[in-house]
């Protein structure tokens, strides 16, 4: 029989799930796989704890969030194919603040389709989103502490997309659920379940604006929750458009509003501009350069357009994630188009009324990609998957950069000359020591 994909370390069976801790070994960049204690001289100088690491097994692996731990390491989850339990499994893994592979914990079936949020809990730990709407709460060494499910009793899907922590205790899952069969062209609403502390319902409520209607993102707002996503008139027809709905503080709808062109355009995150407006990102085929390109748009308060920007070239461009950082936003996708490095994951900042401030690309276009960005108080973290220098299909990939979306510590984990996010061609030499990068020959 084949040895499993990745190799547990150890195992214990808590609240009727299975969590499985991981060792990835060289696949933690240039630190050890399970440090007791970050070393203090690992990186020195401006760009110190600045890297691109890899974390992830021998098939598919995609991180699509992030939040930053109390010891300034972080937590990503996603999707795993590597895991010994099997296919399509929600997977979190905690690195240190250096991106040196610390635990990772096994969270079930993602139900088909892939989805996972993570967010910080209240009192410490993590809130993590996935699946068939299920919600649990993982503790600082990333065991499950409780779990809770809410996916109905129809043989139709109900599945979990984003997740947000409430002012007042506990939060909301943000899903779709379906009301067809017909998988990716299915008729859908938008699903939204206020969960208390301990992950038990308080109240849930759909919403839609059209047959499809898709949320990707969900943000606490002032007395309410708002949902992000796009939406589609005609099952299986092009056609797609961005959309916002926003929510009293009991699931009850204030507005619901669609915007787009005449191909498709999604949006997949939000951020809280400074004036208790919006700024959506995701990506448009109805306006800019190429056949998709980064699209920005700002709404206020009750939902009405002040601007869109696009950004992009000849190729197909996408933003999926975005940040507030004072009055200006960061964003992060995947840039396919050139004349920004070779292309792959993508970091931008925008001012706050959408003029570029700057813009950096990390690996290689159709091979890099960002999924979502946090602030930092010295710079940036995405979380994404690279195909590049992998063990096999994708990898969980974190990118630590500085405040203009630079990472070239020499114990960052690099990708050879044709990567200039590094600034150098640079490799690891995990056969030495371990904070010690080699300089590639020409």
């Amino acid at each position: 029989m084949a040895p499993p994909r990745l190799q547990p370390r150890r195992s214990a069976v808590l609240v009727g799930l299975h969590v499985v801790l991981l060792s990835l070994g060289p696949l933690s960049g240039c630190g050890s796989d399970a440090p007791a204690k970050p070393k203090a001289d690992l990186c020195s100088g401006a760009l110190a704890e600045k890297f691109a690491t890899l974390v992830g097994g021998t098939a598919d692996d995609v991180a699509f969030s992030l939040v930053q731990a109390p010891d300034d390491g972080f937590v990503l989850a996603g999707r795993s194919d590597s895991l010994a339990t099997g296919a399509n499994r929600g997977w979190a893994a905690k690195v240190d603040k250096y991106g040196r592979f610390i635990w990772g914990t096994d969270l079930g079936p993602t139900a088909g389709f892939g989805a996972a949020d993570v967010t910080s809990a209240t009192g410490g730990g993590y809130l993590v989103a996935h699946g068939a709407m299920a919600v649990m709460k993982l503790d600082e060494a990333g065991a499950v502490q409780w779990q809770r499910t809410h996916a109905d009793t129809s043989k139709l899907p109900r599945i979990a997309y984003a997740i947000a922590r409430s002012a007042t205790g506990g939060g909301v899952i943000a899903g779709a659920a379906y009301t067809a069969a017909g998988g990716t062209t299915a008729a859908r609403e938008a699903l939204l379940v206020r969960f208390g502390d301990k992950g038990e319902q308080v109240w849930s409520q759909t919403y839609k604006r059209d047959a499809l209607t898709q949320p990707e993102d969900v943000a606490t707002v002032d007395k309410g929750f708002l949902l992000v996503g796009w939406t589609e008139g005609k099952i299986g027809a092009t056609g797609r458009d961005f959309w916002a709905l926003r929510t009293g503080d009991t699931g009850n709808e204030l507005w619901n509003k669609r915007w787009g062109g005449s191909f498709d355009d999604e949006a997949k995150a939000v951020a809280i501009a400074p004036d208790g407006g919006f700024v959506l990102t995701g990506l448009t085929h109805s306006i800019g350069a190429g056949g998709a390109d980064l699209w920005v748009m700002k709404v206020d308060a009750n939902g009405g357009q002040l601007w869109s920007r696009s950004y992009g070239g000849e190729e197909a461009d996408e933003g999926h994630g975005i940040t507030r950082v004072g009055d200006n936003f960061v964003m992060t996708g995947r840039r396919n188009s050139l004349g920004v490095g070779p292309g792959g994951l993508w970091l931008l900042e925008i001012s706050g009324s959408g003029d570029l401030v700057w813009q950096a690309t990390y690996g290689a276009a159709w091979k890099t990609q960002g999924f979502a960005v946090i602030a930092l108080h010295d710079g940036y973290a995405v979380a994404g998957s690279s195909i590049r220098n992998s063990m096999g299909g994708n990898d969980f990939w974190l990118v630590r950069s500085d405040k203009i979306g630079q990472h070239k510590c020499p114990g960052a984990l690099c990708f050879g000359a044709d990567d200039l996010s590094c600034g150098a061609a640079l490799r690891c030499d995990t056969a030495t020591d371990p904070a010690t990068c080699a300089t590639i020959a020409k």
